[in-house]
């Protein structure tokens, strides 16, 4: 992730190691995590900005030198990793959010189930249905 005040930020930015580094905005690319094998939408939107830092010995950067055509290719790649409209409507609706803040980060294992349906939207308008025929009957008895 982009934190650049994170200790772990600033010493791979200070490696001697170091050729290159740049950021990708979070809303410029998406990602595949590693459950995706197991998920219905393989990619989903990135929470974060990312950090990409390029290492390299020096014979290594004397054979392939990080250059603009590579951090462009980069770019392009992690942009094609964006999740469909229907994808973010899919994740929505199930109430998988979009971020691990609101729960999107765990696998598909179909639709859950709400077990004690007390949290169930539907269950609670069926009990109101079920309230209001009850509420009707007794008047008609009543009256």
């Amino acid at each position: 992730p982009g934190w650049v005040d994170e200790p772990c930020w600033k010493q791979a930015a200070s490696s001697k190691f170091k050729r290159s580094h740049f950021v990708i905005a979070k809303d410029d690319h998406g990602f595949c995590d590693g459950a995706q094998h197991q998920r219905y939408d393989r990619y989903r939107e990135s929470p974060f900005d990312t950090g990409i830092f390029v290492l390299q010995t020096s014979l290594g950067n004397k054979y392939w030198p990080p250059s603009k055509a590579f951090e462009a290719e980069l770019r392009l790649s992690m942009a094609e990793a964006h999740p469909t409209e229907s994808a973010k409507h899919r994740r929505a609706v199930a109430g998988r959010g979009v971020t691990d803040l609101d729960g999107a980060g765990g696998v598909y294992k179909g639709k859950k189930k709400d077990r004690n349906k007390q949290k169930s939207v539907e269950f609670r308008r069926k009990q109101e249905r079920k309230k209001k025929r009850k509420t009707r009957k007794t008047r008609e008895i009543v009256v």
